[in-house]
């Protein structure tokens, strides 16, 4: 699960500051939800694989 929060993360994909500063200028009502929501799923996908492995 680290390796993928890690990679979710990084500059390439959605860096935290950035994508949090994106999520207030243009969804602001549902910007706390919407800044979680990819973290979250990553964190549940690499969780829900190990499962199954």
């Amino acid at each position: 699960m680290r390796e993928a929060l890690r990679r979710v993360t990084s500059v390439r994909e959605l860096p935290p500051r950035q994508w949090w500063v994106y999520c207030l200028r243009h969804t602001w009502p549902w910007a706390p939800l919407l800044m979680v929501s990819p973290y979250a799923r990553t964190a549940a996908r690499a969780t829900i694989g190990r499962w199954r492995a």
